[in-house]
């Protein structure tokens, strides 16, 4: 039975203890409410969900602006006005702007 649980591992570099603590643990938390290949099928639907499609913020704020473009004349002028200047500050994918980096442009745009 352990040469079984052992030779399970040895193609995913687990040690029996590891799997073990991870199993109790894990089976504390789900406290029967499910096993832990559900809870781990689960969990990994739920972060796809929750994954950001990897687009440049310029190309988002593009198909923004082509969004509202039955808006309001002003309304639409505004907003390509301010997304332009953010453009220029941030130039990479939507996924790697921190909130650190946007409190700090907004911070600069309102001492303009």
């Amino acid at each position: 039975m352990i040469n079984d649980a052992v030779a399970i591992l040895k193609p995913l570099n687990v040690p029996i203890s590891q799997a073990m603590r991870e199993y109790a643990d894990a089976s504390r938390i789900l406290a029967g409410h499910g096993s832990i290949s559900e809870a781990a099928h689960f969990f990994i639907q739920e972060r796809r969900k929750g994954q950001i499609c990897p687009i440049k913020f310029q190309e988002l704020v593009e198909k923004f602006l082509k969004s509202i473009a039955d808006n309001s004349y002003r309304y639409r002028q505004d907003a390509q006005t301010r997304l332009r200047l953010a453009v220029k500050a941030f130039s990479m994918d939507v996924q790697d702007i921190t909130t650190a980096q946007v409190d700090e442009w907004l911070f600069h745009q309102s001492q303009r």
